[in-house]
């Protein structure tokens, strides 16, 4: 059920359901979830990532970026690493982004601009998740006038951002400057919040395992033991599974 890899999504079906649906809406969101460590995030904004990128969605391509890995601390970096996953991310579609990747490698925010202006009036509409949003918040690096810029990419725009973090965005900021930001408005009043597996969670998993069944009781125990939180959870399935295939 777990391993050394990032796995797959399990239970969340009412998280997922709240993410698509006001990523999917009339009038889109750009959301903040927030959970804390070893909640699941990653494995959620990873699966996310995988509908968007599926048949039906309206989103033409799809770019994920954990910031907690190679952390930009500039503004001048984080520009320059947003134009290079944007270029991953066309290099990896089917359609035909050479124009797009062309005028994103001199990694300058005038051409950053003009693409995202450029697919918005065609209709592509691309959806970013930066997953560990935490790390260049919480280092104080990146200043206002950078998240000024960032706001024109999605205010008004097709385009839509889902970050993930620890704590809500308003506890990570390190100067007032940065705080009162309008970027920071563009996001949905009402963070989605991830916390331990719930029983919805747990039946959906067990329900999985076609193999072994739970009495009531042992579901009981499993909870006491985990208290949800899915590491322990999962890991405790795994050694059950291992020891009584």
């Amino acid at each position: 059920i777990m391993g050394t890899e990032i796995p797959a999504m399990l239970g969340r079906d009412k998280i997922m359901h709240r993410l698509w649906t006001n990523l999917t809406k009339p009038t889109p969101s750009n959301l903040s979830i927030i959970g804390p460590r070893y909640v699941g995030k990653t494995v959620i904004m990873n699966a996310l990532a995988q509908r968007a990128a599926g048949e039906g969605s309206p989103y033409r391509f799809v770019s994920y970026w954990h910031l907690g890995h190679l952390t930009p601390a500039s503004n001048e970096e984080f520009v320059t690493q947003l134009c290079k996953r944007l270029r991953d991310c066309f290099s990896s579609s089917k359609d035909d982004t050479s124009e797009y990747r062309k005028h994103l490698e001199e990694n300058t925010f005038s051409n950053l601009v003009e693409v995202i202006e450029l697919l918005d009036s065609e209709n592509k509409a691309i959806l970013m998740l930066w997953d560990g949003f935490d790390k260049p918040l919480g280092q104080g690096k990146l200043t206002a006038y950078l998240w000024e810029q960032m706001r024109t990419i999605f205010y008004g725009k097709k385009h839509k951002i889902v970050t993930a973090t620890r704590k809500p965005l308003s506890e990570l900021f390190r100067s007032q400057e940065v705080i009162t930001s309008p970027f920071w408005n563009i996001f949905d009043l009402n963070p989605v919040k991830i916390e331990a597996f719930d029983d919805h969670d747990i039946d959906q998993i067990l329900g999985q395992l076609a193999e072994h069944i739970f009495q009531p009781g042992a579901k009981t125990e499993l909870v006491n033991w985990s208290a949800g939180c899915p590491p322990l959870l999962l890991g405790i399935l795994n050694h059950i599974i291992t020891d009584a295939p």
